[in-house]
């Protein structure tokens, strides 16, 4: 059986830059995507893998796990207490789902108890599934869909049963969704929603995003402040009105013209001269648009990076490193 780790949750900030940074790549716009999000658990990753040959086997981050392990966690005896249910399980999902020699893969997260403190830690501990994955023998995954039905008597919980959210995320702009999604985890943090399932009152740690860009999956999670255990930061509500004010002044004033008059001036010619053409373009908007800039209610600091990104996504489009498409500047 291979062990088949799931894939890292980063910070929205790392999924914005990720998804931008491709964008560039491929010479496309930022794309608008629409995320899904989940309630997030706080317990220990876990993951059911599972073949016709070798049968069911679970697994933590770092290793399959088998009965002479220490039973750190009670995972052990939850696997013991619960195999036939669980193989039958995998075994139907194998069949509707899978061809000979792939291996089918349940992620979820041990939690409750005296797994992690939390507001889980008063309930018993259940597994919460979130993803089912199959891998073929070349390494291809494929998410399957997770129509697995919550079963309260073998103490697996589908995550989709306790509520989720949608967002669409302008990856262009993508600052504009940060009180959205702020909001949706201040939410969480107030009332945990699997707690409140079992109707006890807790903290909720985050919500999990995740959505799918040109065949990548892309995931994120946002955590509360109130989370004593995370080394995630929270997002901080922003000034939505300043954030549409330095969109609309960027536009208007790093124009394709004035960006090519910084290529001719900084005889930038390669990826190693975007600095000095930033630089440029960055040092002649701000002599020539203060104006405008303080009739905006804007500060420099609002507009930099802004501008920045904007002469960068340009640059890294080949047909704007051509002479033979430059504009006449």
């Amino acid at each position: 059986m291979r062990l088949v780790k799931y894939s890292k949750i980063r910070e929205f900030k790392t999924t914005v830059s990720n998804i931008r940074s491709w964008a560039r790549y491929h010479n496309k716009p930022a794309p608008k995507v629409v995320f899904k999000g989940t309630v997030k658990a706080n317990g220990t990753n876990i993951c059911l893998y599972y073949t016709p040959e070798e049968g069911l086997v679970a697994g933590r981050r770092k290793a399959l796990l088998n009965s002479s392990d220490i039973d750190q966690y009670g995972l052990i005896k939850y696997m013991g207490d619960n195999i036939e249910y669980l193989t039958s399980m995998m075994s139907e999902l194998y069949s509707k789902h899978c061809n000979p020699q792939d291996q089918l893969m349940l992620y979820g997260e041990w939690a409750g108890g005296d797994i992690c403190k939390s507001s889980l830690s008063s309930l018993e501990k259940n597994f919460y599934i979130f993803e089912l994955v199959k891998i073929s023998q070349e390494d291809v995954k494929t998410r399957l869909p997770l129509s697995i039905e919550s079963s309260s008597v073998h103490n697996l919980y589908n995550i989709n049963d306790f509520g989720d959210w949608t967002i669409t995320i302008d990856f262009g702009a993508a600052d504009l969704s940060t009180n959205t999604l702020a909001e949706i985890t201040s939410g969480v943090e107030e009332r945990c929603p699997i707690a409140d399932f079992f109707g006890v009152e807790g903290v909720g740690e985050g919500v999990v995003w995740s959505a799918e860009v040109a065949g990548k999956r892309h995931i994120f999670k946002v955590k509360g402040k109130k989370h004593s255990n995370t080394r995630v930061r929270g997002l901080a509500k922003v000034d939505e009105e300043t954030i549409r004010s330095s969109y609309e002044f960027v536009e208007f004033t790093c124009t394709p013209n004035r960006i090519d008059q910084g290529i001719v001036e900084t005889n930038s010619t390669t990826m190693e001269d975007t600095g000095d053409l930033i630089s440029w373009v960055i040092r002649d908007i701000m002599s020539e648009e203060e104006d405008l800039l303080v009739e905006s209610g804007l500060e420099w600091k609002d507009v930099n990076r802004k501008i920045a990104n904007k002469v960068r996504e340009y640059w890294c489009n080949p047909m704007n490193r051509s002479d033979n498409n430059r504009r006449n500047v």
